[in-house]
């Protein structure tokens, strides 16, 4: 069994490798880029999971919503070789808000789904499991609680949940706000008894560099209790806003971006500009499949970018908008200094 180091503190505007931990058990290291699945948008969840999942080598984030409605299977023997599979609450499968209501593929009306349908599917996975997992929070769209009550609730699901690594999911208080980073800060060390603290990008801003911000002080917040204590970004996974997040703090993120868009030379376009690359001629169902495994490949390197910045601590280690990246991550050290 291999246990976590004792890693030296940094500045805190200087990101490090983060340990993710299962019961004080070494399963990977961060940055960590997570390929997401959903069936918010893509009705057709169960075929991407089986058309990539080959290409699936350290982590995934799914729904438990999708699991139990949808029948998705994560306990294939392809997917027990992940470094770490996240499950999330299915929250986001919920929601009202429908960010692909003007796409083709929008959500299909959600069913009934609760905390009691969350716990319940835990129960059934918790002893089938093939791989490492984490298990987020459960996420009400319909309820805001405090952070004293969220962390209570947290704190009452993953007890009987001893097997899986646990992430806490930060939320507003207050319906169609934002996460109070000083208000949440006061919970810094009851937070820093979770494997990983997470929140969702939307909630932390109305843009990037306010998101940035938030980030920053989050990250400071819980470097006075733990530094080694991974900060998850949910909904963040493209080639722009990830190492940026990535710069602020940030360790862990996951989105849908890769089903949706051609990720090509530092940006994320149009997915029929994938033809570009491969030939008008491919059909749509083709076209898809083969950007989506294009992508995943954009999002290893990308991910081996990061890591080559921790060890030089130099932009250039980026191979796109290296310069905009560092001017950028200069402007938010003066703003949080």
């Amino acid at each position: 069994m291999r246990y976590l180091p004792v890693m030296p503190r940094h500045d805190t505007m200087n990101p490090e490798r983060r340990a993710i931990s299962i019961d004080g058990q070494l399963v990977c290291r961060t940055p960590l880029l997570v390929p997401s699945f959903s069936s918010k948008g893509f009705p057709d969840v169960c075929d991407a999971l089986r058309h990539t999942k080959s290409m699936l080598t350290e982590a995934a984030l799914v729904s438990a919503y999708d699991i139990k409605h949808y029948n998705l299977k994560v306990t294939d023997k392809e997917l027990a070789a992940l470094a770490v599979m996240f499950i999330d609450s299915g929250g986001y499968e919920t929601s009202k808000d429908d960010e692909f209501a003007r796409l083709a593929k929008a959500s299909a009306t959600p069913v009934p789904w609760s905390r009691a349908n969350h716990h319940e599917l835990l129960q059934h996975l918790h002893t089938r499991h093939k791989c490492p997992t984490v298990i987020v929070s459960y996420d009400s769209p319909h309820q805001q609680l405090s952070y004293k009550q969220q962390l209570q609730k947290a704190d009452e699901l993953f007890k009987n949940f001893p097997k899986f690594g646990h992430e806490i999911l930060l939320k507003p208080t207050k319906k169609g706000g934002r996460i109070n980073v000083a208000q949440a800060a006061a919970f810094a060390k009851q937070l820093c008894g979770f494997d990983i603290i997470g929140v969702t990008e939307k909630d932390l801003g109305n843009g990037v560099f306010d998101r940035m911000k938030a980030i920053a002080d989050l990250r400071r917040a819980i470097d006075a209790i733990d530094h080694r204590k991974p900060l998850h970004v949910f909904g963040s996974l493209d080639p722009i806003t990830t190492p940026l997040y990535f710069l602020s703090g940030a360790d862990v993120f996951d989105g849908l971006t890769w089903l949706r868009f051609k990720f090509h030379e530092g940006y994320a376009t149009y997915a029929n500009t994938a033809i570009l690359k491969h030939t008008a001629r491919k059909s749509e169902p083709s076209l898809e499949l083969q950007t989506s495994l294009d992508n995943l490949s954009y999002l290893m390197d990308l991910s081996d970018q990061m890591r080559r910045f921790l060890e030089r601590q130099d932009y250039t280690a980026f191979r796109h908008h290296c310069d905009f990246l560092k001017d950028t991550t200069e402007s938010l050290k003066e703003e949080v200094r």
